[in-house]
C-alpha cells in the first residue's frame, strides 16, 4: 500500500527512473533485515524458531502438516487459491488500468491519481479486518 501511494508522487516530483532506485533500495533494506533476523530453518535459530518448535513437539494441538497431495484435492484450498488470483486481477487492474482511465477519461493528472485509487486499497485492507 506505501508503494500505491507514493509512487505517483515520486513520479510527479523526480520521474519515473526514481521510482525504481526507491524501491529498489526499501528492497534491499528488507533482504538485509531478512538475512539479520531470519532462519533457514526452526533448528537454526531466529526468532521464529522458538514457536515453530513448539508447533512441532505439539502436533495435537495443531494439527499435523497437511501433505501437498491432499492440500491440491483440498476445497478449502482451491477457494484459497481462486481468491488470490482474483485479488492478483484486481490489483493489476487497480495499478495499472485506474490511473490511465482516470486521466484519459476525466482528466486526472497522474499524481492526482492517487487520491482516486489509494481509496479501494484501503476500503480492501480493512474489509479483510471484519471477515472473521
Amino acid at each position: 500500500m506505501v508503494a500505491f501511494s507514493t509512487a505517483p508522487a515520486i513520479l510527479e516530483w523526480f520521474g519515473w527512473a526514481t521510482i525504481f532506485y526507491v524501491f529498489a533500495a526499501a528492497g534491499l533494506l528488507l533482504f538485509f533485515a531478512w538475512q539479520r533476523y531470519a532462519a533457514d530453518a526452526p533448528s537454526k535459530g531466529g526468532r521464529g524458531a522458538q514457536a515453530s518448535e513448539y508447533r512441532t513437539r505439539q502436533p495435537e494441538r495443531f494439527g499435523a502438516v497437511p501433505l501437498m497431495r491432499q492440500m491440491l484435492l483440498s476445497k478449502p484450498a482451491w477457494a484459497i487459491f481462486g481468491c488470490h488470483f482474483l485479488h492478483s486481477c484486481g490489483s493489476y487492474i487497480n495499478l495499472s488500468w485506474l490511473p490511465t482511465y482516470l486521466e484519459q477519461r476525466w482528466g486526472f493528472p497522474a499524481g492526482d491519481t492517487t487520491l482516486a485509487v489509494v481509496p479501494s486499497w484501503f476500503v480492501g485492507c480493512s474489509s479483510t479486518l471484519l471477515i472473521p
